[in-house]
């Protein structure tokens, strides 16, 4: 059954490319350092994130979480407007069952727009869900 009211984007990439980009420059890393220490292979996927073009996936993002000692839920900006939205839905209209979150994962088909938005909905930070979906043996 296909669910009603889905509002994606929730992350505003153009602010979060900007906030990453501000912190990492913060604490002192290059793009280049960047690039060698998430083994990406251009360092143009990370001017793309700093431009709010692309953002980086679960898997970036929670070694960036790491790196910069940063909550993934404070590199990530939302979109305040559907935030809002997410937080009024009813459970059946915007329900995100764990069990498909967790196949997302272990399919590494999960994005972090779906992670964020479960986030808010559930009212938990990201790493609450992805220590979680990560540690589930019932899949």
């Amino acid at each position: 059954m296909p669910r009603k009211n889905r509002e994606l984007p929730v992350i505003d990439m153009e602010k979060t490319g900007r906030r990453l980009q501000e912190i990492i420059e913060e604490k002192g890393y290059t793009v280049k350092q960047l690039q060698k220490l998430l083994s990406i292979s251009s360092h143009q996927s990370i001017y793309s994130w700093y431009n709010g073009m692309t953002i980086p996936s679960v898997d970036n993002f929670v070694a960036l979480s790491k790196l910069l000692g940063i909550p993934i839920d404070d590199l990530v900006v939302c979109n305040e407007e559907v935030e809002e939205r997410i937080r009024n839905f009813k459970i059946e209209e915007f329900a995100i069952p764990v069990y498909e979150l967790t196949m997302e994962y272990q399919n590494n088909t999960l994005t972090i727009q779906k992670l964020a938005s479960y986030s808010i909905y559930a009212g938990k930070r990201m790493e609450e869900i992805l220590a979680f979906v990560t540690s589930s043996n019932d899949v």
